[in-house]
């Protein structure tokens, strides 16, 4: 995975030269991170919701106790397949 990631970047490396070159790709990147940094704070919330929704199951019906449980498992794949790859996380 890594090693496709990096092969990725020399191919846009490639694309860009110099200084500018260098600065339009760090832009790119930066733009492209800040984009992920809230999504994954919007997941967060959703699965804080869930959690407490599901602690507090009076008056829910089994019905939708296991759908808030099944997505809370879904949601919280897919912050992880999100996450994978990136240093923050």
């Amino acid at each position: 995975m890594k090693q496709q990631k990096r092969e990725k970047n020399k191919q846009m490396l490639d694309l860009f030269v110099g200084p500018l070159g260098k600065a339009q790709l760090d832009a790119i990147r930066f733009a492209t991170n800040l984009s992920l940094v809230d999504t994954k704070i919007e997941m967060i919330k959703k699965m804080e919701s869930l959690n407490r929704m599901l602690d507090n199951k009076e008056g829910m019906s089994e019905f939708e106790i296991d759908l808030a449980e099944r997505l809370l498992d879904e949601v919280s794949h897919c912050f992880i397949e999100l996450c994978e790859g990136s240093e923050e996380c």
